[in-house]
């Protein structure tokens, strides 16, 4: 499932500025430059959590940088039921993001971030399945008959 700069907006409910920050913050969303962007469910697993530690935590999203092109390699790498059974450890002192299974015990670390992805893999699904990431949907327009012969 691919999604397209609008989709990945309304998914946050991001203006159009603040999504040139988020770009401009995290490398992973600037690999497909022009106007045909198109992100995978991973990527927007990826942004949720950066979404997420930014607005809940009031953490700027340039802090996210170094550890942005580390998180999105990690979330790609695995299939989404064990990311939903994992605990993401986000170390921003050596810019090190580590998955951690629930029930292993933490490393250690002076500063981490610990995020629970069920949580955000659950609202992704129920957004996904109900259709709300597409603010086209409803713009189709209705079947009409076409002229025809008299």
């Amino acid at each position: 499932m691919l999604f397209t700069t609008g989709q990945m907006r309304a998914a946050f409910g991001l203006s159009k500025q603040q999504w040139r920050s988020y770009r401009g913050a995290l490398a992973p969303l600037t690999r497909d430059q022009g106007r045909a962007a198109c992100f995978s469910a991973t990527d927007l697993l990826a942004t949720s959590v950066i979404h997420r530690l930014s607005t809940g935590l009031s953490i700027p999203l340039n802090i996210f940088t170094a550890v942005a092109d580390p998180l999105f390699r990690l979330l790609a790498a695995c299939p989404w039921p064990q990311l939903e059974r994992s605990i993401l450890s986000i170390d921003l002192e050596q810019s090190r993001v580590e998955m951690i299974e629930r029930d292993r015990e933490m490393p250690l670390a002076t500063v981490t971030l610990v995020i629970e992805l069920a949580p955000i893999i659950t609202e992704l699904r129920r957004q996904l399945l109900a259709g709300i990431l597409d603010p086209q949907r409803d713009l189709a327009f209705p079947p009409m008959i076409a002229g025809g012969r008299r």
